[in-house]
């Protein structure tokens, strides 16, 4: 709820409550609003049935922490903004292209400019090279002319990564930004090349969101720690480029970010799953939500309210402090739920569908079945049943042997689940089932991962076993980019005398007991 004393931080509790009651008028199905200031949270609210605990689907939201991954790349020298995109795919581009995309560069990218008007559904249906097929589209203006919104420029950002600094996006997030924040909770889908899809799928819970809320609000500092390039952020979150008025009324657009007013950008996914940022005032609100756009696009709804009703000029230290403002700003977010769909409470299809399992045929979604209960008279509860799925891949394998294995034991099944799908990735590879290579790489990705994450670094000899994870995760990647089965068979190689390495200190360790 109320955590911190809002006036304490330069903002009315008046203007607070003003701006939650015109977002809940204008933006319907809001799940959570959270307000931040320096490094504080002023309050976070889940708005019933919502709760912190389910992970939120962001959209577009992923292209803003995708650019964040790429200012890494450029503030490290392994990118440029003015680099060539094609210098980097050579060996994908197909025979016939249009000749235009030699002239694309990571700035374009970047700003909306490379002309391909393309949304993630372009890649709908490829099951082997979307950098390939990103390349195959003619462009309707020469890059860096004209703003067009392209998902697709954005996963070609997120390759971009995957090829510099040899980890997908995801990892490097993980490691550099997500990680020393506390953040663990953070599923993000990939393509079948083992890149992170970089302009939508990301998914984080309530609480993190507020946390990335902070760390834009302070220009990528974490506690006083630089977590994002300072310079590059202040030019992402800057207008380089205009966007067009009658279908994008903001203020232009950066680096993948909106430029919402003259001191002030926005993260924007779709439905109105937004984070609005005045550095200035170290203040940020952030929205996530499910809204549609009858009274007009949420997006922008959000930011206006926002930048109206908060991120008005205050000196912070002139405001005293509010008692019956914070009152009744507190009762009014106490009082905030969603209303409960009209109808009838029961259902002719209730007996037919209800205390049921649905299951359903193989499908993209990896939905295997599901159950539907009612939870209380007015609530319903539905379990979804997902098949194993890449990025659970290790726990999938361990399965029931888990419960009752020895820490050396689980290493040894995991080193073994590692081998096998190892196995089944180069059986696919020499098949061409190119989706089937990409899911048990990642497999074995997520197993290393695992072990690295495990790791006693009081140990020197973690250092040790760290790097040579760390090059076993970089050639499983460039495996998966080329689907090369002879960097699997080196990689099963060192997967087997890890494998044998380790049954010999445990059957030293047993002799010794």
């Amino acid at each position: 709820m109320i955590k911190n004393k809002p006036e304490a931080y330069g903002i009315s509790s008046d203007n607070l409550l003003c701006m939650v009651q015109e977002l809940e008028t204008f933006v319907e199905d809001i799940h959570s609003i959270s307000v931040v200031c320096d490094n504080d949270v002023i309050f976070s609210k889940c708005i019933q049935p919502y709760t912190e605990e389910p992970m939120q689907m962001l959209h577009s939201f992923s292209k803003s922490m995708n650019s964040i991954a790429v200012g890494i790349a450029i503030d490290e020298g392994k990118l440029h903004l003015d680099d060539l995109v094609i210098d980097y795919f050579k060996e994908y581009l197909p025979e016939e292209y249009d000749k235009r995309i030699d002239q694309l560069t990571v700035r374009n990218l970047l700003t909306m400019a490379a002309n391909s008007c393309r949304l993630s559904t372009c890649f709908r249906g490829v099951t082997d090279s979307w950098i390939t097929h990103y390349f195959t589209y003619k462009l309707p203006h020469d890059p860096g002319t004209v703003f067009q919104y392209d998902t697709g420029a954005s996963y070609m950002l997120s390759s971009l990564v995957t090829k510099t600094m040899h980890k997908n996006v995801l990892a490097l997030m993980k490691e550099r930004v997500l990680k020393p924040m506390g953040i663990t909770d953070i599923e993000w889908l990939e393509s079948p090349e083992g890149n992170t899809v970089g302009g939508w799928g990301l998914y984080l819970k309530t609480p993190d969101i507020a946390k990335i809320a902070i760390l834009l609000a302070n220009m990528g500092k974490w506690n006083g720690k630089t977590l994002i390039p300072e310079e590059y952020l202040k030019e992402a979150t800057r207008k380089q480029i205009d966007t067009p008025e009658e279908k994008y009324p903001v203020c232009g657009y950066g680096y993948q970010y909106w430029i919402t007013a003259d001191h002030s950008f926005g993260v924007y996914g779709a439905f109105g799953n937004v984070i609005v940022v005045n550095p200035e005032k170290k203040l940020a609100v952030a929205i996530t939500a499910g809204a549609s756009d009858k009274n007009g696009n949420p997006n922008r709804l959000i930011s206006k309210i926002v930048n109206e009703k908060l991120f008005i000029p205050t000196e912070r230290g002139t405001l005293e402090t509010d008692v019956d403002g914070e009152k009744k700003l507190k009762k009014y977010l106490d009082d905030l739920c969603l209303p409960y769909p009209e109808g009838a409470k029961n259902s002719c299809l209730e007996g037919k569908w209800f205390d049921k399992t649905l299951s359903f045929e193989e499908n993209d979604r990896k939905i295997q079945s599901i159950e539907i209960n009612r939870k209380t008279e007015n609530e319903l509860l539905i379990n979804f049943h997902l098949k194993d799925m890449a990025n659970r891949g290790y726990a999938a394998y361990a399965n029931n042997k888990v419960m009752t294995a020895s820490p050396a034991e689980l290493t040894l099944m995991l080193y073994e689940g590692a081998i096998k799908f190892a196995n089944i990735a180069i059986e696919a590879i020499e098949a061409k089932d190119i989706q089937k290579a990409h899911d048990n790489i990642m497999k074995v990705e997520h197993i290393i991962e695992e072990f690295q994450s495990t790791l006693n670094h009081k140990y020197p000899v973690a250092k040790d076993f760290d790097e040579v994870y760390n090059y076993l995760m970089v050639r499983l990647r460039d495996a998966n980019m080329k689907k090369d089965k002879e960097i699997m068979e080196e990689v099963l190689k060192h997967l087997r005398t890890m494998r044998d390495t380790w049954k010999e200190v445990m059957k030293l360790a047993h002799t010794q007991q």
